[in-house]
């Protein structure tokens, strides 16, 4: 993974796992917030899904941003981007930071080759209130943050984040 990152100039995850061995789905498009609500099982018609969440590459590839559970990168690129924003205590902040790569000219790319076994499962699957209330105080703040992702795919959209889109589910350089 070092050695992509190298390569790559980016932060760098491996496949995420759940202890039965079935791949979680880590490699992420824009969260937008229909993204968001279509990953939560709600149906928004024209949406498809597979734009936001994927799992199963065979080869490293780019993608918008890692689940925070096991990401990678040179101290120099954690350290220019001013590694983890305090102002998330609990979801979003994964998302955040890889829009900031993006912004700084580093790319996220997920190594399929590399697996994590990760255990934890998100609070917010039930109805836990403080789980969902953390979860909404770290949405307010990254919408707040990126505004432009409310609206993309609308008229009269920011074009800041465009320069994903070419590279987005594309396979990354391979050592």
């Amino acid at each position: 993974m070092a050695k992509l990152s190298e390569l790559n100039q980016a932060l760098v995850s491996p496949q995420l796992i759940y202890p039965s061995g079935e791949h979680q789905e880590n490699a992420r498009g824009l969260p937008t917030p229909r993204a968001k609500l279509a990953n939560r099982g709600i149906r928004i018609p024209g949406f498809d899904l597979a734009s936001y969440a994927r799992s199963g590459f065979q080869t490293p590839t780019y993608v918008a941003w890692l689940m925070g559970a096991a990401l990678a990168g040179s101290t120099e690129s954690f350290n220019h981007l001013g590694g983890w924003d305090d102002r998330y205590f609990i979801y979003y902040e994964d998302h955040d930071i890889g829009l900031r790569a993006w912004d700084a000219d580093l790319k996220l790319v997920l190594d399929p080759r590399s697996e994590w076994v990760h255990t934890w499962q998100r609070a917010t699957t039930t109805l836990n209130r403080s789980a969902w209330k953390a979860e909404l105080r770290s949405a307010w703040t990254f919408y707040r943050t990126y505004p432009e992702l409310i609206t993309r795919g609308r008229v009269n959209r920011s074009e800041r984040f465009d320069h994903i889109g070419p590279l987005l589910w594309q396979t990354a350089l391979d050592v």
